[in-house]
């Protein structure tokens, strides 16, 4: 019996190992898969040259389209044979004419010249790791034409390793590149010193045999007993790049081999006191029968809040295991569902994204040139014409407004509407508002009005230029909403720490049906399209989301037939729930 005890407790103790071995390597694959996809969206560059090569207006179409699709990309540029950049796109700056670069002698273009495909290794700019791929243009007869040259957010390796199943349970999965550097840890401290873990056995390890996978048992940094495991991360290319960087999970060893000791120990017991064995076993099955349903309990609560990434694992050969087995099912579906969602929800997006800025060029371009029509640029104009091409510059000056507010509903939608706020005075900007948007109330024969504050108001942290947005979307809706002798009010109070806005019409009202829908995208309600054929639907969404990112509150009360009263607070003491993000 004691040479089977010992034969299970190897085996214990190789399962634990393998154990260490899917992780590294699953987590590596993953990796892996990431780079794969940023080198094929590199490459559909490569699919459109000539043109791409040769047409300047198409280049800096697509660029964009190319740097806007792909989340990852931080700044995407486009080299000719000499290794001139010839356009350049970034998603945080714009790139003049002098910022083109001379990268004739650098490594992605000494690469492409080689018929290679190129990765760098990671760095570092203002806290952001980052690092480059390349790939070079060709055509027919084989001949460098050129190289895309990517820039690529590496924060997802840094969210890989911190969310292995490993990093959950107490041990850890970190990258290190060939010569040892840490480039993504679970403790992002460790990334950005740059820290070198080669005097650890299993980094000195895999520098000796980089192209293998091995598991070890050694001493980390703090002294503790280690099982480690390594992975290359290896990209699968016409071109295979060489291996830049190592996957190692690592966890306590004597918790990785704690089941492995637990069946020596209990085994001992079994020989030993085999009347104990009799009031273990009892307890031992109690155990197998509770604890595995308060695991599916605990999946089920889990599951019910929204998480259905989590699984169960239950091995009792019964109908409990059945049942784990029916929840991690419908889990799985759960999760498809909400993926296919989201899926549907980004290319709901991308499209309107690259629809909208389709449009907004060659519509800037006909407002310029009716402009100069208008302006009599180009020759003087009779009255019908003259009026006539007004009409045309009003309709393009809409379309310009829509494709606006589409961009801002996608940036809103991927968290990329972002915020400046500087202490101001808000009292100011719904005064111009109002200015402004008086000559519109005054030709549709309407009063509007704008009540100062009798004491002077404290100023606030806030966005002016998305604050004005907001305010002006609202005051726009009450007067278009508003028929010829009605009114349109604007007051503000302060009291309790904030200031509230109040925006009073006299128009159309919204039916009561629809009261609930009012903050949301493209909705007009059936009394509003009779009356304003044109509009989006898009204004009060837009203001919603930033009155709230200002930490504000907004509703509205309304009638039909009697006018609507839109209300929104601005907070004066910045609220600690509020992200103020600096664009």
């Amino acid at each position: 019996m004691s040479s089977s005890i010992l034969r299970f407790y190897d085996t214990q103790r190789h399962a634990a190992v393998e154990r260490q071995a899917r992780i590294a390597k699953s987590t590596a694959q993953e990796i892996a898969n990431f780079l794969a996809i940023q080198f094929l969206r590199a490459q559909e560059v490569v699919l459109l040259q000539p043109e791409l090569m040769q047409d300047g207006v198409v280049r800096s179409i697509v660029m964009e389209q190319l740097l806007f699709k792909n989340d990852s990309f931080v700044d995407l540029s486009l080299i000719n044979a000499d290794g001139q950049e010839i356009a350049r796109k970034h998603r945080y700056r714009v790139i003049r004419e002098d910022d083109l670069r001379d990268l004739s002698a650098s490594e992605v273009f000494q690469a492409a010249r080689q018929r290679k495909a190129y990765l760098s290794d990671v760095y570092f700019d203002q806290g952001r790791p980052l690092f480059l791929i390349g790939d070079g243009i060709y055509n027919r007869r084989n001949e460098l034409q050129g190289v895309a040259l990517a820039e690529v957010d590496a924060r997802i390796m840094q969210q890989v390793v911190s969310e292995t199943t490993i990093a959950q349970e107490g041990g850890r999965a970190y990258i290190v590149n060939a010569d040892g550097i840490v480039v993504a840890h679970p403790d992002i401290s460790t990334v950005l010193a740059r820290r070198d873990l080669s005097f650890l056995p299993i980094v000195a390890a895999l520098k000796l045999a980089p192209a293998e996978t091995s598991a070890t048992v050694y001493q980390n940094e703090l002294g503790e007993d280690m099982l480690g495991f390594w992975a290359p991360i290896v990209v699968q290319l016409d071109d295979p790049t060489e291996t830049l960087w190592y996957v190692i999970a690592e966890e306590n060893a004597s918790l990785a081999f704690r089941r492995a000791r637990e069946v020596v120990w209990f085994s001992f017991v079994a020989l030993v006191l085999a009347g104990v064995l009799a009031v273990g076993g009892a307890l031992f099955i109690s155990r197998r029968i509770v604890m595995p349903i308060e695991v599916i309990q605990r999946l089920a609560m889990r599951i019910g809040k929204g998480d259905f990434g989590q699984r169960v694992t239950v091995h009792t050969h019964d109908e409990i295991e059945e049942l784990a087995r029916g929840f991690n099912q419908m889990a799985e579906r759960l999760l498809e569902g909400k993926e296919r969602n989201e899926q549907v929800s980004r290319m709901k997006s991308e499209f309107l994204a690259i629809t909208a800025h389709q449009l907004r060029t060659p519509l800037s371009a006909s407002k310029w040139v009716l402009r100069m029509i208008l302006d009599g640029d180009v020759g003087p104009l009779k009255k019908p014409q003259k009026e006539l091409l007004e009409k045309g510059y009003m309709v393009n000056e809409r379309m310009i407004t829509l494709v606006n507010d589409l961009l801002d509903v996608v940036r809103i939608e991927e968290g990329k509407f972002e915020y400046a706020f500087k202490k101001g005075a808000i009292s100011g900007i719904i005064e111009d508002v109002a200015k402004e948007t008086k000559a519109v109330a005054d030709k549709k024969g309407i009063r509007l009005s704008f009540h100062k504050p009798a004491q002077e108001l404290p100023q606030v942290a806030l966005d002016a230029q998305k604050f004005r947005l907001a305010v002006s979307n609202i005051v726009d809706n009450a007067v278009r909403y508003t028929k010829e002798g009605g009114r349109v009010d604007i007051e503000l109070t302060f009291h309790d720490d904030e200031i509230l806005v109040l925006v009073k019409d006299t128009g159309i009202g919204i039916p009561k049906k629809w009261l609930d829908r009012v903050f949301t995208k493209f909705f007009r309600a059936d009394n509003a399209v009779k009356m304003q054929t044109d509009g989006s639907g898009l204004g009060l969404f837009i203001a919603k989301n930033i009155i709230e990112k200002h930490g504000g509150r907004i509703w509205f009360e309304s009638e039909e037939g009697k006018g609507t009263t839109v209300y929104f607070t601005v907070p004066v003491r910045e609220k600690a729930s509020r992200t103020n993000r600096i664009s």
